[in-house]
């Protein structure tokens, strides 16, 4: 599992790169499921943005091909542009397999800068 810490600046389109691997091989995400979410890390009602969702509907790409075992996850400027204050968000990558299986495959903290 990937293990991450970024600190960003708002309104910038970033792109996480998240490899899936098992046992040292890379996973074939052929017919698999993969969702990225972060939610503040200290919860504030007050706060523009709650969370950031994405999907391989959405925001997720493989990064060459299914078989190669690293996911994409791109932030636009849309995701953030609200952030108004330095705001720390939980992060997770979770794939489930077209077998079923399913992995955390990356969790950590984005923090967004103004």
């Amino acid at each position: 599992m990937a293990d991450f810490y970024f600190d960003l600046i708002r309104g910038n389109t970033v792109q996480l790169r998240v490899p899936v691997v098992r046992n040292g091989a890379p996973v074939d995400l052929t017919g698999a499921t993969a969702t990225f979410i972060a939610t503040l890390a200290v919860p504030d009602a007050a706060a523009p943005v709650q969370s950031i969702t994405k999907s391989l509907a959405g925001g997720i790409t493989p990064e060459s091909t299914l078989v190669a075992g690293v996911l994409i996850v791109t932030i636009l400027p849309a995701d953030t542009d609200a952030i108004v204050t330095k705001t720390t968000y939980r992060c997770r990558v979770h794939i489930e397999e077209s077998s079923g299986t399913e992995t955390t495959v990356g969790k950590g903290d984005i923090a967004f800068a103004p």
